[in-house]
């Protein structure tokens, strides 16, 4: 519903203004699946918290959405943020969420640069999070025995 509520008719308004809508680096797509590659894996990671809270979904569900509101750079853009801050926080996992594809997409930032810190934390957080999930499975509590 919000692509057709807003995605498409805004897509349709930048074309007729002459926006060029086309990326400046076909490095975006490679950099696109690592996100939804990663983003699993931080999903994994705030499931086994949930597990470990006991099932404190809002809890859990409040602290998940105000980090990567905060560092994912979607409250503040990295680009705002003073001494460098930004240029740190863009090579973190949840700096390379959001921010990786789109400054590729816009031409912000070093493709190979963004790649390398995706395919890092990839390799560093599906170990752990598959690791951490096996070993809350047992705590799990779910519904039917």
């Amino acid at each position: 519903m919000p692509l057709a509520i807003l995605s498409l008719p805004v897509t349709g308004i930048a074309l007729l203004c002459g926006v060029d809508l086309r990326p400046a680096s076909l490095w975006f797509l490679p950099s696109l699946v690592l996100t939804v590659s990663l983003g699993f894996a931080v999903d994994y990671l705030f499931a086994c918290l949930l597990i470990r809270l006991n099932n404190l979904e809002w809890v859990v569900h409040d602290m998940r959405q105000s980090l990567t509101a905060l560092f994912t750079g979607s409250v503040i853009p990295f680009a705002a943020l003073p001494w460098g801050l930004g240029r740190f926080l863009a090579l973190t996992p949840l700096g390379s969420l959001a921010g990786g594809p789109l400054s590729i997409y816009a031409g912000l930032a070093e493709p190979m640069t963004v790649l390398a810190a995706q395919l890092f934390w990839n390799v560093v957080l599906w170990p752990l999070a598959l690791w951490r999930f096996a070993s809350m499975r047992e705590r799990m509590v779910s519904y039917g025995g």
